[in-house]
C-alpha cells in the first residue's frame, strides 16, 4: 500500500478530483499541494535514510525512517484535508476519517515489520516523519486558501525597549 507507484496514481486522481471540486476558488491549491507532497517526501526521506546509515533487515533493504508509512500518512492525510475543506464534514464524519487515516498508518506499519522490510524503529521514525511533514503541509494549505491569516498588529501598540544592566 506505502509503494511509490500505486500512491503516484492516488496522488493523481486527487489532484484531479479536488481540482474540479475547487474549481470556483483558489483551484491551483490541490493541483500543488498533492504532487509537492509526493515529491517532498520522497526526497527528505532519501536524504535522511543517507543521514541515518545503518543495517538492514536481513530480507530487504528497508532504511530509516519507513518511507511507505510516511507516504501513506501523507498522500491519505492531504486527501482528507483537503476533503474536510471542501466539504462540511460533521464531527462524526471528520473522527471517522482520522480513524481510518490512523488505521491505513498502522497497518503499513505492521506489515512493514511482519514482512521484515523495516525494523520496529524505520516504522515509528516513518509515522513521525510523516506526521511532522503533514503537520507542516496542513499549515501551508490552510495559509494558502486564506483559512490562517498572520497576526494584525495594533496601532496602539508602541515598542518594547529592553535595558540591561551591569
Amino acid at each position: 500500500m506505502g509503494d511509490r507507484y500505486p500512491l503516484k496514481w492516488v496522488t493523481v486522481v486527487a489532484a484531479v478530483a479536488f481540482v474540479l471540486a475547487w474549481r470556483r476558488r483558489r483551484w491551483w491549491i490541490p493541483l500543488v499541494a498533492l504532487p509537492s507532497q509526493f515529491v517532498v517526501e520522497q526526497y527528505t526521506q532519501q536524504i535522511l535514510a543517507l543521514t541515518v546509515n545503518r543495517g538492514h533487515p536481513p530480507t530487504d533493504v528497508g532504511t530509516y525512517p519507513s518511507g511507505g508509512c510516511a507516504r501513506v500518512m501523507l498522500t491519505f492525510g492531504t486527501i482528507a484535508v483537503l476533503a474536510g475543506l471542501t466539504w462540511n464534514v460533521p464531527r462524526r464524519g471528520r473522527i471517522a476519517i482520522a480513524t481510518a487515516l490512523a488505521v491505513l498508518v498502522s497497518v503499513e506499519g505492521y506489515t512493514r515489520v511482519y514482512a521484515e522490510k523495516h525494523w520496529l524503529t524505520d516504522v515509528l521514525g516513518g509515522w513521525i516523519f510523516g506526521a511532522l511533514l503533514l503537520g507542516v503541509l496542513v499549515l501551508t494549505v490552510l495559509v494558502a486558501d486564506g483559512r490562517v491569516r498572520p497576526p494584525v498588529r495594533s496601532a496602539n501598540a508602541t515598542p518594547v525597549e529592553v535595558t540591561t544592566t551591569a
